[in-house]
Protein backbone atom coordinates (compact mmCIF):
# COMPACT_ATOMS: atom_id res chain seq x y z
CA UNK A 1 0.00 0.00 0.00
CA UNK A 2 2.97 2.38 -0.37
CA UNK A 3 2.85 5.91 -1.79
CA UNK A 4 -0.98 5.60 -1.70
CA UNK A 5 -3.68 8.00 -0.36
CA UNK A 6 -5.16 6.28 2.71
CA UNK A 7 -5.92 8.74 5.37
CA UNK A 8 -6.88 6.06 7.63
CA UNK A 9 -5.58 2.63 8.54
CA UNK A 10 -7.75 0.40 6.51
CA UNK A 11 -9.60 -1.74 9.20
CA UNK A 12 -9.67 -4.43 7.06
CA UNK A 13 -5.81 -5.24 7.15
CA UNK A 14 -6.37 -5.87 11.16
CA UNK A 15 -9.04 -9.16 10.35
CA UNK A 16 -5.96 -10.80 8.66
CA UNK A 17 -4.45 -12.69 11.62
CA UNK A 18 -1.97 -14.57 9.67
CA UNK A 19 -0.53 -10.93 8.40
CA UNK A 20 3.39 -10.29 8.63
CA UNK A 21 3.94 -7.42 6.95
CA UNK A 22 2.40 -4.02 6.55
CA UNK A 23 3.86 -1.58 4.67
CA UNK A 24 1.95 1.73 4.33
CA UNK A 25 4.93 4.22 3.71
CA UNK A 26 3.52 7.39 1.77
CA UNK A 27 -0.02 7.76 2.55
CA UNK A 28 -0.87 10.24 5.26
CA UNK A 29 -1.93 8.01 7.88
CA UNK A 30 -1.66 9.58 11.64
CA UNK A 31 -3.41 6.55 13.62
CA UNK A 32 -2.87 3.25 13.28
CA UNK A 33 -6.06 0.94 13.86
CA UNK A 34 -5.73 -0.60 17.66
CA UNK A 35 -7.15 -3.77 15.98
CA UNK A 36 -3.53 -4.32 14.65
CA UNK A 37 -3.04 -5.17 18.51
CA UNK A 38 -4.51 -8.72 16.95
CA UNK A 39 -1.99 -9.44 14.08
CA UNK A 40 0.75 -11.35 16.50
CA UNK A 41 2.42 -12.60 13.62
CA UNK A 42 3.21 -8.64 12.48
CA UNK A 43 6.95 -8.61 12.11
CA UNK A 44 7.16 -5.72 9.48
CA UNK A 45 5.09 -2.58 9.78
CA UNK A 46 6.31 0.39 7.50
CA UNK A 47 4.67 3.55 8.33
CA UNK A 48 5.95 7.41 8.16
CA UNK A 49 6.40 7.41 12.12
CA UNK A 50 6.78 11.38 11.98
CA UNK A 51 2.90 11.84 11.03
CA UNK A 52 1.74 9.22 13.64
CA UNK A 53 -0.62 11.14 16.20
CA UNK A 54 -1.81 7.56 17.74
CA UNK A 55 -0.24 5.28 18.69
CA UNK A 56 2.40 7.63 20.73
CA UNK A 57 5.41 8.39 19.14
CA UNK A 58 7.50 7.74 21.89
CA UNK A 59 5.95 3.53 20.96
CA UNK A 60 5.94 3.77 17.07
CA UNK A 61 9.94 4.63 17.43
CA UNK A 62 10.34 1.31 19.64
CA UNK A 63 9.18 -0.78 16.01
CA UNK A 64 6.83 -3.13 14.78
CA UNK A 65 6.97 -5.65 18.10
CA UNK A 66 6.28 -2.55 20.35
CA UNK A 67 3.33 -1.13 18.47
CA UNK A 68 1.80 -4.78 17.91
CA UNK A 69 2.08 -5.46 22.04
CA UNK A 70 1.02 -2.26 22.87
CA UNK A 71 -2.43 -2.05 20.70
CA UNK A 72 -2.75 -5.71 22.10
CA UNK A 73 -2.98 -4.59 25.55
CA UNK A 74 -5.19 -1.22 24.85
CA UNK A 75 -7.57 -4.51 22.86
CA UNK A 76 -7.51 -5.89 26.15
CA UNK A 77 -7.98 -3.23 28.78
CA UNK A 78 -11.02 -2.50 26.59
CA UNK A 79 -12.26 -5.60 26.93
CA UNK A 80 -11.11 -6.41 30.88
CA UNK A 81 -11.34 -3.15 31.69
CA UNK A 82 -7.20 -3.48 33.40
CA UNK A 83 -4.87 -1.46 31.03
CA UNK A 84 -1.26 -3.17 32.07
CA UNK A 85 1.37 -0.98 29.60
CA UNK A 86 4.91 -0.99 31.79
CA UNK A 87 8.32 -1.40 29.79
CA UNK A 88 6.94 0.94 27.05
CA UNK A 89 8.53 4.19 27.57
CA UNK A 90 5.04 6.15 27.65
CA UNK A 91 5.24 9.77 28.67
CA UNK A 92 1.53 10.15 28.30
CA UNK A 93 -1.75 8.14 28.96
CA UNK A 94 -2.71 5.87 26.01
CA UNK A 95 -4.77 8.09 23.60
CA UNK A 96 -6.54 5.50 22.74
CA UNK A 97 -8.61 4.94 26.06
CA UNK A 98 -9.13 8.83 26.08
CA UNK A 99 -11.36 10.94 23.90
CA UNK A 100 -10.10 12.42 20.46
CA UNK A 101 -11.31 12.82 17.06
CA UNK A 102 -10.49 8.91 16.70
CA UNK A 103 -12.78 7.85 18.58
CA UNK A 104 -14.96 9.75 20.81
CA UNK A 105 -16.23 7.89 23.22
CA UNK A 106 -13.32 7.56 26.08
CA UNK A 107 -12.65 4.24 28.24
CA UNK A 108 -10.45 5.47 30.30
CA UNK A 109 -13.36 6.13 33.08
CA UNK A 110 -14.22 2.29 32.75
CA UNK A 111 -10.68 1.00 33.91
CA UNK A 112 -10.89 -0.76 37.06
CA UNK A 113 -7.34 -1.25 37.55
CA UNK A 114 -3.88 0.78 35.29
CA UNK A 115 -0.31 -0.48 35.38
CA UNK A 116 2.42 1.51 33.83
Amino acid sequence: FNRNFFMTFPACCCSCIKLESLQFAGNPIIHINPSVGYLTLLSDLLVDSERIEEPPMELVVQGCHAVVSYLGQIQAAISTLHLHVPNFKLVTFPPELTATKHHPVTQAPKLLEVSM
